[in-house]
């Protein structure tokens, strides 16, 4: 296998990993912060 296309796979697999902890941090700072607008029991 050529380097090349495994750097490109690391990379491939690197920015999706990338782009789902970012979605996931972003949705989880948009539950905390609708957390702190709406009655406690219903951010659970």
């Amino acid at each position: 296998p050529d380097p090349g296309g495994v750097r490109h796979d690391i990379a491939l697999w690197g920015g999706t990993v990338f782009a789902f902890l970012l979605i996931a941090a972003v949705l989880r700072a948009r539950a905390n912060f609708t957390g702190t607008m709406l009655p406690r029991e219903d951010a659970l």
